[in-house]
């Protein structure tokens, strides 16, 4: 079809899906962005924890 002659009718654009896809898309950066943290404290936990030796401590 010309494009001269398409209107709105012929772009498919689900306006009314525009809600769940921006909901999704934010689930699903803040999933990564979480994994991304937990990974990195899990990272430092480890290092912490291999640096670190036992320390005995005096108890009543």
């Amino acid at each position: 079809m010309p494009l001269r002659w398409t209107d709105a009718t012929y772009v498919h654009f689900p306006l009314a899906e525009l809600p769940t896809y921006y909901l999704r898309m934010e689930r699903l950066e803040l999933g990564l962005r979480e994994r991304a943290y937990k990974s990195l404290v899990a990272w430092m936990a480890k290092a912490l924890a291999d640096r670190t030796k036992p320390v005995m401590t005096n108890s009543v």
